[in-house]
């Protein structure tokens, strides 16, 4: 009886203390292997940047009426006329501004190219926060989707995929970060409008901006660090993120697709 409850007490007390069960552990790993792929470390500063234009944009486009008819006084015609106006110059401007951003990303190098894109963005969110005239918030929302940080955003991720996988991957993460920054966006817009108003709306923008361009200064590495050059392939992949924003930054899961089979 004395080594029956010797060995039974001493076994079980000393494995129950001292170690984790296997199916905690195994959970922690899929956690943790599940974050990762969500949210691969490579490119969270490209995920960051895109995030923090595309929430701004979210939260500025369904907030735009009510800033026609309060702040600038405007009949309800002429709130569909220059909610239509600014909208359509803000994307117009992302749609000239892709290649000229893009060439840039070749002499400056992504990760510059994109913290000079982020603080144009920390600074035009500020003055659409104070501006009353619609004539100056079109130009200057024209002058903001010409200088989108989101094809220096896709060209950062995408020159830091090694191989098809992960390009395909990079790209959804590009994904992600648009869909998540329009989905927080609107719910931003239809909970605060109330209480923060257009003023408070632009200048969350212009923080969360601001966010962006010191995580991306403090974790992005330094192009030649990584030792990235401009090789046919680095051609070919700024060529597709003009072309994937350009045709539409809210890729579904299929275009990602189609972009990620490009990158073969």
């Amino acid at each position: 009886s004395g080594d029956g409850s010797g060995d039974g007490s001493g076994d079980g007390s000393g494995d129950g203390a001292g170690s984790i069960p296997t199916s905690d552990v195994a959970t922690g790993s899929e956690m943790r292997r599940c974050a990762e792929h969500l949210f691969p470390l490579p490119f969270l500063p490209g995920m960051a940047a895109t995030f923090a234009d595309y929430l701004g944009m979210a939260m500025l486009t369904p907030a735009l009426p009510y800033w026609c008819a309060e702040e600038a006084g405007m009949t309800p015609a002429q709130v569909a006329t220059w909610t239509g106006a600014i909208t359509t110059a803000q994307y117009a401007g992302a749609a000239m501004g892709n290649f000229a951003v893009g060439a840039a990303g070749d002499g400056l190098g992504a990760r510059r190219t994109l913290l000079a894109t982020l603080l144009g963005d920390v600074v035009l969110f500020t003055l659409t926060a104070v501006e009353t005239r619609p004539g100056a918030l079109l130009a200057i929302r024209l002058i903001a989707g010409a200088s989108s940080p989101l094809v220096a955003a896709l060209m950062y991720i995408l020159q830091r995929a090694e191989d098809k996988a992960q390009t395909l991957a990079g790209v959804n993460a590009y994904s992600l970060s648009v869909n998540l920054g329009y989905a927080l966006g609107g719910v931003v817009v239809g909970l605060a409008y109330g209480t923060m108003g257009w003023l408070g709306l632009n200048l969350l923008s212009a923080c969360v901006a601001g966010a962006a361009l010191v995580f991306v200064a403090i974790v992005a590495k330094r192009d030649t660090a990584n030792g990235l050059a401009m090789t046919e392939s680095g051609v070919r992949r700024r060529e597709e993120a003009e072309a994937g924003v350009g045709v539409g930054a809210g890729m579904s899961p299929r275009a990602s697709f189609a972009v990620g089979e490009a990158g073969q």
